[in-house]
């Protein structure tokens, strides 16, 4: 082979190599970095995600442009994968409306394009009280009671742990999976056009309403702890009716109940981590359920005194407190309970990052609710 001839040879098998490369970097990118799920759950205005879209963003750029060569089949627009951090990464929960609406628009400023339009991100920040839920095991054993599956002192504490007891699954699963099939449609649709944001917003309505009656079973059971008065046969009746969607079943005293319960509320929206994000906490439904969760939660959770709980946000909310997040102290701090919240929302191996300034008056107070963290289960 003539020495022109090896050098040409030379030089393909270098390009193939680089675009090798190329391509290695750019899967890393869309395996690891945009598989990664973020959620403030004291969201607010969403500064804190807007800020991680464009750190995720100059971190991804950074890897495609660490090699010594160019590239111009990579795309290193930085607006091109800010976009798509936004769209697949990142989630947030505020009590406060016109915060969330706020988030929602910053974060829709953050992912435009100078072609194509965004998508909507109702489902990825929403509106709701982080600290107000039920878990999905809660909803599961009303509508399953049995000795197998009755909810005791050791089970609420043993799934505050992360350490979830055998429970008979209904098919609550069921609409799980129907809810991720089309979430899943609606992450892989290319949006260019507002009928294409119209025809998501009608999907993502659709994929809710499959969950719709056990979000008002869970509201049912938030209601209970806060107060409400009702003998467990009830519950479990009302729980049914609501799954099977034949109220008419319900005896008058029953109907009463489940008005009673949803007027506890007012305008508070009430937040079923599972059922509100159910492409999170299950990759895959397979009978029991894949349980998974966010890989960070990050935020600046806020901060109130536990004696001053029940006089501003009401006595109800504080004993429900009480006995969602058992064992407690009353005069734990608000911001501990967001703290016992995250540790439930992470995946194995996920990482919580707060910013605080916590005044040494507070710091007894942030540690009584949080020493059911470091309390290992016998």
């Amino acid at each position: 082979m003539a020495a022109g001839d090896r050098g040409h040879a030379g030089d393909a098998a270098r390009s193939r190599l680089q675009s090798y490369l190329d391509s290695q970097l750019e899967t890393f990118v869309r395996e690891q970095v945009l598989s990664l799920r973020i959620c403030d759950p004291a969201a607010g205005s969403g500064h804190f995600l807007v800020h991680v879209a464009y750190t995720i963003t100059n971190f991804i750029l950074q890897v495609l442009t660490s090699t010594p060569w160019d590239n111009p089949a990579v795309n290193l627009a930085a607006d091109h994968w800010r976009r798509l951090v936004v769209e697949k990464c990142l989630y947030g929960v505020d009590v406060n409306g016109m915060a969330v609406e706020t988030g929602q628009t910053l974060l829709w400023l953050a992912s435009m394009q100078p072609a194509g339009r965004s998508p909507s991100l109702d489902h990825h920040l929403k509106q709701g009280n982080s600290l107000l839920g039920a878990r999905l095991a809660e909803i599961t054993a009303v509508l399953t009671q049995s000795d197998l599956n009755k909810e005791t002192r050791v089970t609420r504490l043993a799934e505050a742990k992360g350490q979830y007891t055998f429970r008979e699954m209904p098919q609550v699963m069921q609409k799980i999976e129907q809810a991720n099939q089309l979430l899943d449609q609606i992450a892989g649709e290319i949006v260019s056009q507002a009928e294409d944001i119209a025809r998501q917003e009608e999907e993502y309505a659709a994929a809710q309403q499959f969950l719709a009656a056990y979000k008002e079973i869970g509201n049912l059971l938030v209601a209970q702890k806060m107060g409400l008065k009702a003998k467990e046969f009830e519950l479990r009746t009302i729980a049914k009716a609501l799954e099977l969607g034949q109220l008419e079943l319900l005896s008058t005293q029953q109907a009463k109940l489940l008005d009673k319960a949803g007027a506890m509320f007012g305008h508070e929206r009430l937040i079923h981590w599972e059922l509100e994000f159910p492409e999170i906490f299950f990759d895959k439904v397979d009978g029991a359920g894949k349980k998974c969760g966010f890989n960070v939660v990050i935020g600046n959770p806020p901060f109130l005194g536990g004696l001053k709980i029940s006089s501003e946000l009401g006595s109800g909310f504080l004993q429900y407190l009480k006995t969602a997040f058992i064992p407690t102290s009353g005069t734990a701090d608000l911001c501990a309970y967001f703290f016992r919240r995250t540790y439930e929302l992470i995946r194995p191996g996920g990482h919580m990052v707060w910013s605080l300034q916590i005044q040494s008056h507070r710091v007894i107070l942030v540690r009584q609710g949080l020493r059911q963290l470091s309390t290992p289960m016998g």
